[in-house]
């Protein structure tokens, strides 16, 4: 209830960026004359990545992600005259630095090579990415002075982060709780700095949360739903979230 999936309905602004296909052109559904397009649909649009899902046809037309024409189309809102832009970043290269810790403990970290194929493509993307996006925000501090902009990324060290698999449905709590924690471990790292920036915008963080270690996304699982694992649940895991992927790229090439 009080939900819409039209533009044109909401209280405030919403502006979902995509690429035509066709031409690299980007198209910021919300804006007028894109703001006919369900919310639904323009989502799944600027986020359909070329390789993992298929184009998205709206008004005889195919658009993908929106990374493809700029990692960050910040001057939709820089262009009105925003004082604070917050930019939320979840791709970054992987530092394989030894020692720390993550998804390898204390353990040596292994080379991407080691990955495999899956490993190097995911570090070539998240680096073209990454790269676009430093050069776009030294634009942005020129071109814009007047606009503090601040940056929200993950460590590039975080090591079970980048090798998560993001397909699995079955690892969606414990990412979302490690997303969490470690977010609010950013914030309190960056306290210094932030704290001043945002309170030349009437905003403060709130120490009380950021420092209760007690603190949880994600609500434990009752202990009747926790099972030990067996090697047998380990590997019906495993198949289903191979079953899952094959499913996935079965469907990118009947849409191909």
């Amino acid at each position: 209830m009080g939900r819409s999936n039209d533009f044109r309905q909401l209280r405030s602004r919403l502006t979902l960026v995509a690429t035509e296909l066709d031409t690299g052109e980007a198209a910021p559904f919300g804006r007028p004359g894109w703001d006919h397009v369900p919310i639904s649909r323009a989502i799944q649009a600027s986020a359909a990545l070329p390789g993992l899902f298929p184009p998205v046809k709206i008004d005889g037309k195919y658009y993908v992600d929106g990374a493809l024409k700029k990692t960050v189309h910040a001057t939709q809102a820089l262009d009105e005259g925003v004082e604070l832009l917050i930019c939320l970043n979840p791709l970054v290269p992987f530092h394989a630095s030894p020692g720390r810790p993550g998804r390898f403990g204390r353990r040596r970290i292994p080379t991407l090579v080691e990955g495999g194929f899956p490993a190097v493509m995911s570090q070539t993307f998240r680096s073209m990415i990454h790269s676009r996006l430093a050069l776009g925000f030294k634009h942005y501090e020129t071109d814009y002075p007047n606009t503090d902009i601040v940056l929200i990324e993950p460590d590039h060290r975080d090591a079970e982060l980048f090798f998560a698999n993001t397909f699995s449905y079955r690892q969606r709590r414990k990412m979302a709780e490690h997303a969490y924690q470690q977010t609010r471990q950013m914030l309190r790292e960056r306290l210094p700095t932030l704290a001043p920036l945002l309170a030349r915008h009437g905003i403060a963080l709130d120490l009380t949360v950021l420092n209760d270690r007690r603190r949880h996304l994600v609500a434990p699982l009752p202990a009747r739903q926790q099972r030990p694992s067996t090697p047998a649940v380990d590997r019906l895991h495993a198949t289903l979230d191979e079953l899952q992927q094959r499913l996935l790229t079965v469907s990118q090439q009947a849409h191909a």
